[in-house]
């Protein structure tokens, strides 16, 4: 085995997942002190952050182990790009499968409302003045606009700016259901 494999491996791994740390504690700290309009915004900050935290683990590994690891200019941002790379899908999937749900979820979201009274009890009542559906759209609404997927025009509301993502993301669902639609009529 090759002891200088596995000390680049790991340095690629450990400072991904480093970055990633960071990221998730970022998110823990900060979020709860947001308003809406700002979630997208501070969700690339900290994504900035973990990845200067990965570059910086990174860096102080390849500095240690300076024997051990023998990187050239080029491998070395070779590494790093693959250390790069890997803390994007982890905090992807983290906003994907952990953030998302959490923040979008009826169930959780009534937990959290129950929570802030623990222990005394909350009246029915009083939940539909925390929780109805205009408080939802409100929500949503403030999202999408500090996302600039939507703009508010005096009360009206547009599309914002096209995200070439979500454009591909709907033509390739429409050319799937026209096929779906075709198998269905023979």
């Amino acid at each position: 085995m090759n002891l200088t494999v596995v000390n680049i491996d790991w340095m690629i791994t450990g400072s991904a997942i480093a970055a990633c740390a960071v990221f998730v504690a970022a998110h823990l700290l900060i979020f709860r002190f947001l308003t809406l309009r700002k979630i997208l915004t501070w969700i690339m900050r900290i994504y900035v952050l973990g990845a200067a935290a990965g570059a910086a683990v990174f860096a102080g590994l390849s500095l240690v182990f300076p024997t051990e690891i023998k990187l050239d200019v080029f491998s070395g941002a070779g590494c790093f790009l693959l250390s790069l790379a890997m803390y994007t899908f982890m905090s992807f999937a983290y906003i994907l499968c952990v953030f998302g749900p959490y923040e979008s979820s009826i169930r959780l979201r009534l937990m959290l409302e129950l929570y802030d009274d623990y222990p005394e009890p909350v009246a029915y009542s009083d939940l539909l003045t925390r929780y109805n559906p205009r408080w939802i759209l409100d929500c949503r609404l403030q999202r999408l606009i500090g996302s600039s997927e939507v703009v508010n025009e005096n009360g009206l509301y547009r599309t914002g700016r096209i995200k070439l993502a979500f454009l591909l993301i709907e033509y390739t669902s429409r050319i799937f259901k026209k096929i779906g639609n075709l198998r269905t009529a023979e």
